[in-house]
C-alpha cells in the first residue's frame, strides 16, 4: 500500500512541476491562460505586434514597428524583432523585472512593456503609444 502512495506522489509532483513549467514558459498565453499578471488575458504575442504594428504607422511609418535601435532588412525582420521583444518582455514581467520607470508601482503586462518598448520619457510623443496599442487591441 505505502508504495502505491509513493507512486501517486511521485506521478502528482511530476504534474505539478511539468505544469508550471508549461505555464511559466507561456505557451498558454494565446488562450489567456497562466500566472496572475504574466500576459494579459486574449492577446497572444501576433495580436500585439499586430496592434503595435498599426499604432507605429503601418505600412507608412518610416521605422516599421517603431523600431529604430537595431537595422532590419524588410518587414518580415522588424516583425520579427518585434515578436523577441513581446516574449523577452512577457518573461521579465512574470519574473517582475520591468524597467526603472515602473517599478515599484501597481503595473500591467502592457505598461510594462510600454515603458521598454518605447519609454515615454524618451519622446513626447511615445506618451501616446500605449493608448493608441490599446486602441488596436480593442480596448
Amino acid at each position: 500500500m505505502s508504495r502505491i502512495i509513493l507512486l501517486v506522489t511521485i506521478i502528482l509532483s511530476l504534474f505539478y512541476i511539468i505544469g508550471e513549467h508549461l505555464f511559466t514558459n507561456s505557451y498558454f498565453t494565446d488562450f489567456g491562460v497562466g500566472p496572475i499578471n504574466y500576459v494579459k488575458p486574449g492577446y497572444s504575442d501576433e495580436q500585439l505586434a499586430d496592434a503595435i504594428y498599426r499604432a507605429e504607422g503601418g505600412a507608412k511609418a518610416q521605422y516599421l514597428y517603431g523600431i529604430r535601435s537595431v537595422h532590419y532588412a524588410d518587414e518580415a525582420e522588424a516583425r520579427k524583432i518585434c515578436l523577441n521583444t513581446i516574449r523577452n518582455q512577457r518573461h521579465r514581467h512574470g519574473q517582475g523585472a520591468c524597467p526603472d520607470s515602473v517599478r515599484g508601482s501597481s503595473h500591467d503586462y502592457l505598461t510594462c512593456l510600454w515603458h521598454r518598448y518605447c519609454p515615454p520619457s524618451a519622446h513626447e510623443l511615445n506618451r501616446h503609444w500605449l493608448k493608441n496599442v490599446k486602441h488596436f487591441l480593442g480596448e
